[in-house]
C-alpha cells in the first residue's frame, strides 16, 4: 500500500480522535486516550489496518485464566468487536481488529472504534484489579 495513501487514511481518523495523528519511525501511530487504553494503528505487509489495544501485562497463574477467558470471548463477541491476542515480547494481552481500508468510510468510524474502545477499557480495568469481567450478550 502506498505510503501517502496510508498517510491520508489517518488524517481521516483524526476528527474522531480529536488529535492530529502520524506514524512514527516503525510506521505505526500509538493514541493516547484520556482514561482508555492506548491504541496503536499501523498497517500489516498485505495493507490491512491493524487497530489494538494493549490491556495490561498478565503473568503467573494469572495469564492461564486470562487466555482461557480470553479464548471464550474470542468465540462468543463478533470479530469486528476485537479479537484477543498476546504478545511474548512485552508479557501483554492485546484486543486488536483488522481493517481494510478500501471499504473504510470516515462517516461510520464509531462503528469500528467504539465496540472496540469499550471493551478494551473494560478488559483493562478488570486486569488491573487481577480479575476478567464477564461476558456480556452480544450488543450490551
Amino acid at each position: 500500500m502506498h505510503v501517502g495513501h496510508q498517510e491520508s487514511i489517518l488524517k481521516d481518523l483524526e476528527p474522531y480522535f480529536s488529535c492530529k495523528l502520524e506514524f512514527d519511525k516503525n510506521n505505526s501511530c500509538l493514541i493516547a486516550l484520556p482514561n482508555k487504553p492506548s491504541i496503536q494503528i499501523e498497517f500489516t505487509r498485505y495493507g490491512m489496518l491493524l487497530v489494538a489495544c494493549g490491556l495490561g501485562i498478565v503473568e503467573g497463574r494469572f495469564r492461564d485464566f486470562v487466555f482461557k477467558e480470553a479464548l471464550r470471548a474470542n468465540y462468543f463477541y463478533l470479530p469486528s468487536q476485537g479479537a484477543f491476542g498476546f504478545s511474548k515480547k512485552s508479557n501483554q494481552l492485546y484486543i486488536y481488529i483488522m481493517l481494510d481500508p478500501q471499504i473504510l468510510n470516515k462517516n461510520d468510524l464509531g462503528a469500528f472504534f467504539n465496540p472496540l474502545i469499550q471493551r478494551a477499557t473494560k478488559w483493562a480495568e478488570y486486569l488491573a484489579k487481577n480479575d476478567i469481567p464477564p461476558l456480556e450478550k452480544l450488543g450490551e
